[in-house]
């Protein structure tokens, strides 16, 4: 994915706002300009937009529309963001004015039609949405004997998902709305919570037809690597209860990506050349390398799938960045990638771990790999591993490359998601 830069540079951060009014096509400018702030860190994921830009009146938050980078040194760049905003009242600001999109410079004017007209795939971007969540989120709670008792807080917003934390008279809830490509996750995570209460957060209220869902709490507290291996040997009893349910998996949305079908959609992506060659990231000859490594890759999932290892639900994206923390309770998150495949293509240590001390990441693998000892030994389970672990590179690829870059309606900022996983996977074919 498109993200700001990696290799922790000096980053400086201008966002421009496109505040709309609540119900006109109209603009808020101040001074004749739209509003512009420069903030200390990443606005990526727009929670700390309309907090910068409190100044213009109350806002609720719809979208990035754009974001460039500017090089100023070696490793120094200026980030440019350009958001979309709606205001809660029709009144304009002292020292503010409504205006015609016509009147914006033409850079903002194409911006501010996208702003206005947003694509229905991601309904969370169109104003009047919040109103029309919140009036549900309202009936819910006061069905389950609750009250709201403030504002919704933003945690993220992007084009596969729309997150608020809500305060109400029994604790925070959490409403959560995904695109149709991820229409699984709340039957997912309402299932996987009535398994095991620390699979998923328990699911107070689902909305089928919205994708939408209310989640209770399940803890404040991020996971640091000193509870990764509880979170493994946590994650491997989740799988293991799995096994025998691959029906309803499928039934409520899961993708099936068992090793056989696995193996077939790789050979689309390595078909797909442009795809391989999205923004020249990788070279023609990486591209040749992954094409000359198939037929040993589709030996890998063959192996995969002869061995005893039973097929489980994977998550498909394991860090440690889904899991939350109630004390010692663990709670797996975000479940949109939810899966039936092979249970080792989860467990990659480099997601879990930024230690590169070798001993941890394999006192981490073995800690994950000793519940499955009922069905081969301890050595013959971290062969499997090293070799699910490529095939957990090409499982993430493909679901970029099959439901993600095709789902979105800016393909723009996704379009090179896979390749990371494909460089990744280069690397390992060179160990």
């Amino acid at each position: 994915m498109m993200g700001e830069m990696s290799d922790q540079p000096t980053l400086h951060f201008f966002a421009r706002a496109l505040i709309l009014h609540p119900t006109r096509d109209l603009v808020l400018l101040q001074d004749g300009k739209v509003p512009e702030r420069e903030h200390s860190s990443s606005l990526y994921m727009g929670n700390l937009v309309s907090s910068i830009f409190a100044s213009c009146g109350p806002l609720v938050y719809l979208q990035r529309l754009s974001l460039n980078r500017q090089q100023l040194a070696e490793n120094e760049w200026n980030v440019h963001y350009v958001f979309a905003l709606v205001a809660a009242s029709p009144e304009a600001p002292e020292g503010f004015f409504w205006a015609s999109p016509d009147e914006l410079p033409e850079d903002l004017q194409p911006l501010a039609e996208r702003a206005l007209q947003p694509s229905p795939l991601v309904p969370w971007q169109a104003r009047g949405w919040m109103e029309q969540a919140l009036n549900w989120t309202d009936q819910v709670l006061g069905a389950l004997g609750r009250s709201r008792t403030g504002q919704p807080e933003m945690i993220k917003a992007w084009q596969i998902s729309v997150l608020y934390r809500i305060p109400t008279s029994e604790g925070p809830v959490y409403l959560k709305q995904v695109p149709a490509f991820f229409a699984r996750e709340g039957l997912l995570t309402s299932w996987l919570h009535t398994l095991n209460a620390g699979a998923a957060p328990e699911v107070l209220a689902l909305d089928p037809e919205h994708h939408r869902f209310l989640m209770a709490g399940a803890g404040n507290d991020p996971v640091g690597p000193d509870k990764a291996i509880s979170a493994v040997k946590l994650f491997a009893t989740v799988q293991r209860q799995t096994e025998h349910h691959h029906e309803h998996l499928l039934e409520v949305g899961c993708l099936d990506r068992r090793c056989k079908v696995l193996k077939e959609q790789v050979r689309e992506l390595f078909a797909d050349d442009a795809a391989l060659g999205i923004r020249n990231l990788l070279s023609a000859e990486e591209q040749q390398t992954l094409k000359t490594a198939l037929p040993g890759l589709e030996q890998l999932l063959d192996d995969l799938h002869n061995s005893p290892i039973p097929t489980t639900l994977i998550h498909g994206d394991l860090h440690l960045g889904n899991v939350i923390s109630a004390g010692d309770s663990l709670t797996f998150l975000d479940w949109s990638d939810g899966a039936l495949g092979h249970p080792f293509l989860d467990l990659n240590s480099e997601y879990l771990l930024e230690s590169e001390d070798p001993a941890a990441h394999q006192s981490l693998i073995d800690s994950y790999l000793e519940h499955w000892t009922d069905l081969l030994p301890l050595e013959e389970l971290r062969i499997l591993h090293k070799k699910a672990v490529r095939a957990g590179e090409l499982h993430r690829a493909v679901s970029y490359h099959r439901h993600i870059i095709p789902g979105v309606p800016d393909r723009s900022e996704w379009e090179d998601a896979h390749i990371e996983h494909l460089q990744n996977l280069l690397k390992l074919l060179n160990t």
